[in-house]
């Protein structure tokens, strides 16, 4: 994958999976772009597809990008405020990566449906997957904002981080936790930073 310039995506690697990755990359000095496209942070909610604190760190050191999805079932509990749980997902990955190393990886289809649509869509890929429940999935898999704007998703989120930027919440660097520019960073221009430094000459 180094010699290809083809970018690691870590986002349905194991814990131990990652963490070896990340070791062999550095051990053997290897040349490659590293990114978690659509993952959440495992210590806002524990559930094994999202990634502990310390390999997020360890992709943002390395110059990787890391997507936070907006699936509810690797979000948080079923009956919890999803677009809340986002956000804790994402302020958290911030502040443990940075603010140039974190975006949204939504993991959902950018067209807007209805909820029997949606309904429909989360029956057939379920089907397809086979995954028994396994992953604690349920409907509907993304927030209703999500699904039924979805293409509008960008717009949707940008409202939701405006509203939630408090002046006098700040991190243990003293700074505000949440700002204007950092919604515009993570809402794409750090994704497309990565692109344009992942990209092959």
């Amino acid at each position: 994958m180094s010699a290809a310039d083809i970018v690691l995506d870590l986002s349905h690697a194991g814990h131990k999976t990652a963490h070896d990755a990340l070791t062999f990359i550095q051990q053997e000095k290897l040349q490659i772009q590293i990114m978690a496209s659509h993952t959440g942070s495992y210590k806002v909610y524990p559930h094994k597809r999202n990634l502990p604190d310390e390999i997020l760190e360890e992709i943002a050191q390395m110059g990787g990008y890391i997507g936070v999805h907006l699936v509810t079932f690797f979000l948080g509990e079923k009956g919890c405020d999803e677009l809340d749980e986002f956000v804790q997902h994402l302020m958290h990955a911030v502040y443990v990566c940075g603010e140039n190393a974190v975006g949204v990886g939504s993991d959902c289809p950018h067209m807007d449906m209805s909820r029997v649509s949606a309904k429909r869509n989360y029956k057939r890929l379920t089907g397809l997957l086979k995954t028994n429940g396994k992953f604690g999935e349920r409907f509907p898999d993304r927030p209703e904002p999500i699904y039924s704007n979805g293409s509008q998703m960008f717009e949707v989120l940008r409202d939701l981080l405006l509203g939630k930027i408090d002046t006098n919440v700040i991190d243990l660097t003293g700074r505000t936790v949440l700002t204007p520019e950092i919604v515009n960073k993570v809402l794409g221009l750090n994704f497309r930073n990565f692109v344009e430094r992942s990209l092959p000459n």
